[in-house]
């Protein structure tokens, strides 16, 4: 329930309401504005994810996902192939990618 002094605010600063004419002032601000923190920040995030790349490589992370993607495979099949549905599987995929896009585009 809306009070009675929140309909008369917005009544009041309806009737009141004016357009400013922005005649690309907004635009020339927004060129103005120092871009060079925003060139750090992607030249970092770049080396960062160079570093991670090699790190996973170096250290094994094809073989390790390798192993714990065939693990859980296996597991699969032996405790619960006759209950699994295809179509629940599918849909859950699916979904892990789609987080997993939108967590990694974030990120950027």
């Amino acid at each position: 329930m809306e009070l009675d002094d929140d309909k008369l605010l917005r009544r009041f600063l309806g009737e009141k309401k004016q357009e400013i004419a922005d005649n690309g002032f907004s635009k020339r601000v927004i060129r103005n504005l120092p871009d060079h923190k925003r060139n750090w920040v992607q030249i970092l995030n770049i080396i960062t994810m160079l570093i991670c790349f090699a790190l996973f490589f170096s250290l094994g992370g094809l073989k390790a996902l390798e192993n714990t993607l065939r693990e859980v495979f296996i597991s699969v099949l032996d405790y619960g192939a006759a209950n699994l549905d295809p179509k629940a599987l599918i849909i859950a995929a699916v979904v892990l990618i789609i987080l997993g896009t939108r967590k990694v585009c974030s990120l950027a």
